[in-house]
């Protein structure tokens, strides 16, 4: 019998999906698994459907004996399976024993790490497209995964499949199809390298370990915000004189603010600030659009995620991050809540902020004592992950990461020297660029913010029109003269940094003409390395660790632009992008900075340290209050443990203890 068998399964349940995360899903009462399909290489996919027979005389047991002895199973975000295989097929099927992590491979994975989409459709389609998989069953799968009706009266689902036996065929026919797929991909692709496998394994235990929700306060913010709407539509209504109904009307609002005076074009959130900053707008277009910004948070939705996220008996959501989400890069993407776009704080004074929340202080409380409430809630936000009942949240942030890798494989050894001895690099950069002695451009100075903004922003290449907009979000206001002025100046003082944009940017080129099958950056530490294969002729940039690559589909030239073929963000379709030597800067500098945080994940695991969740640069874990500050001097140590690979990288972090996630 083959090592490895192909799974797939549908399921129904009273819970969305997709608001509920997949934990909470698989062991509600409610869902079940309606359709299951496997197959081991080489062999036709057999199919279980709802009402067929399970036991060992049956076909299915030949699945449920690979599983129960430990066989290896592949699947298309095998954490799906995972789950309900373990939460729900437990209920279902007398005799299957807990699927181990350790069993499954992710073609989902195998597909991103070798630079293609996430998406089983996309991927399909372009890796193996004489492998159908109907797209238009999708539809029928999602009506499938519902109740079909609920009865007036009791309340109780009745059910498609047990409904509707043509419609089962159908999905289980798609079931099939879908193992055809995987199998067809995970067979034309190479293996998931041992080390990302290993490291998958490691987030998937992570990711299940969870976070909690102090919901209580959640429940409290979610009646704040949403008092905060009607309130604002009422004084925009009365503003208005009737002509703008409420905060959310926004074609109507769009074109009273125009009528008004608002020489913009829409109604979004840097549009709007950027007019309230430089606009000499009429008073009461001002209060509208402020009152448009407050109540068009993203607060709401992302307390409502919480909430339907959160599992009823622990209150923690789990599954927040996806591995290999950014599959450009490698790095983690957020799920459910969306931890990676929390909005900033608006109060300086956030633990008063969460105390008024925490204590459920009413709504004209909060706006009398602290400010609108709609801000509060935003402000709030990240307080609604809690510690667990005795515990503390230990947080390590490795600092400036980004801008010390690109230093660091660009050969930038002033910078690298400044990181080192733990000087203040905002103020060197904007000694450097400034002309000011480093005393002049200490904390508090404009001089310094400037210094910042440019050791952030500027390492990738960004021109002079973007770097402006860049430095008016962050509170440092230019001309356009000035900064031009500013990256040019930053760009002289960082010679090393621009000269590895032209390297990689030639050495792809070169790749790509076909003039050369390897080329060198970075004194080494970058190689890039063309791979032929039915796919066309592609680029792996082997990246410092030796563990993994970042790899560039059919790459070509096509009118003097350097392209490839990927998923454009903006649309997310797969075709051809523009990339240059900036951008591949970018890609190489935040697949390193992932490594390095990786690193001190495992090493963390490694000592005892158990992570619960890593969000951007930070990595945070939830233990007994009297271990923290244990914890917290292990973590530091761990974080900043330098590996081999990158021993002369500058490395260092930051750490709080607390209750409650912050900033």
């Amino acid at each position: 019998m083959a090592d490895i068998m192909s799974l797939d399964l549908e399921t129904s349940s009273a819970l969305d999906l997709k608001t509920a995360g997949a934990h909470r899903y698989a062991k509600h009462p409610s869902t079940r698994v309606t359709c299951l399909s496997w197959a081991q290489d080489g062999e036709d996919p057999l199919v279980w459907k709802w009402g067929d027979p399970v036991g060992p005389e049956f076909p299915i047991w030949d699945l449920i004996s690979h599983i129960n002895r430990g066989g290896t199973i592949r699947a298309w975000n095998a954490p799906f399976e995972f789950l309900l295989w373990n939460g729900t097929i437990a209920r279902q099927f007398p005799g299957a024993c807990p699927l181990k992590i350790e069993q499954l491979q992710d073609t989902m994975i195998q597909s991103a790490v070798w630079g293609f989409p996430l998406s089983l459709q996309t991927a399909s389609d372009i890796i193996t497209p004489d492998t159908p998989k109907d797209a238009s069953a999708r539809r029928l799968m999602l009506q499938m995964a519902r109740p079909r009706t609920f009865d007036p009266l009791t309340g109780d689902a009745t059910w498609w499949h047990e409904d509707d036996p043509e419609k089962l065929d159908a999905l289980a026919e798609y079931c099939r199809q879908d193992v055809l797929a995987e199998r067809a991909i995970a067979n034309r692709l190479p293996p998931i390298p041992p080390s990302v496998q290993k490291e998958w394994v490691l987030d998937q235990k992570i990711n299940q370990r969870g976070v909690m929700i102090d919901t209580p306060t959640v429940q409290h913010m979610m009646g704040l915000a949403e008092e905060a709407k009607v309130r604002a539509s009422k004084t925009i209504s009365a503003i208005t004189a009737g002509a703008v109904p409420s905060a959310t009307a926004t074609a109507k609002l769009l074109r009273w603010a125009q009528e008004n005076g608002y020489k913009r074009t829409n109604l979004q959130k840097d549009t709007v600030l950027q007019a309230l900053d430089e606009d000499n707008l009429p008073e009461d277009v001002q209060e509208v659009l402020t009152l448009r910004l407050d109540t068009a948070k993203t607060s709401t939705a992302k307390l409502k995620r919480m909430m339907s996220a959160a599992d009823r008996d622990d209150r923690r959501v789990r599954g927040m991050t996806q591995f290999y989400g950014a599959f450009r890069t490698g790095r983690w993407a957020g799920r459910l809540v969306q931890l990676q776009n929390m909005p900033r704080p608006e109060f300086e004074d956030v633990a008063s902020v969460v105390n008024a929340l925490k204590d459920r202080l009413p709504y004209d409380v909060i706006e009398s004592t602290i400010g609108p409430p709609a801000r509060v809630v935003s402000t709030g936000l990240r307080a609604c992950l809690t510690a667990s009942a005795s515990s503390q949240f230990v947080c390590a942030d490795l600092g400036q990461i980004e801008a010390r890798v690109v230093a660091w494989l660009a050969g930038q050894l002033d910078v690298l020297k400044v990181f080192e001895s733990g000087q203040d690099v905002y103020a060197y950069a904007a000694s450097k660029t400034t002309g000011k002695a480093i005393g002049d451009c200490g904390k508090g100075t404009k001089e310094r913010d400037l210094g910042k903004v440019l050791t952030l922003a500027c390492g990738f290449g960004m021109g002079a029109p973007k770097f402006q907009d860049t430095a008016r979000k962050a509170g440092v206001i230019l001309a356009a003269q000035e900064a031009v002025v500013a990256v040019h100046a930053w760009r002289a003082a960082n010679a090393f940094i621009k000269q590895f944009w032209g390297d990689c940017d030639r050495a792809m080129r070169l790749l790509a003409a076909g003039r050369t099958d390897s080329a060198e950056v970075a004194g080494g530490r970058i190689k890039f390395v063309a791979m032929h294969d039915w796919y066309g002729r592609n680029v792996l940039a082997l990246l410092p660790s030796g563990k993994r690559c970042l790899v560039y589909r059919d790459v070509r030239i096509r009118d003097d632009e350097l392209t490839y073929k990927g998923m454009d963000q903006y649309t997310n379709k797969w075709k051809r992008l523009k990339t240059y030597g900036g951008k591949i800067v970018e890609n190489l500098v935040q697949a390193t900075a992932r490594d390095v945080i990786m690193s001190g994940i495992e090493n963390c695991e490694d000592e005892g340290v158990p992570i619960v969740l890593t969000v951007h640069d930070e990595v945070l874990s939830d233990v007994l209050a009297a271990d923290a500050e244990d914890t917290r001097e292990k973590m530091l140590e761990c974080l900043t443990r330098r590996a081999d690979w990158f021993a002369d990288l500058p490395v260092t972090a930051e750490a709080w203890i607390g209750g409650y996630y912050r900033k």
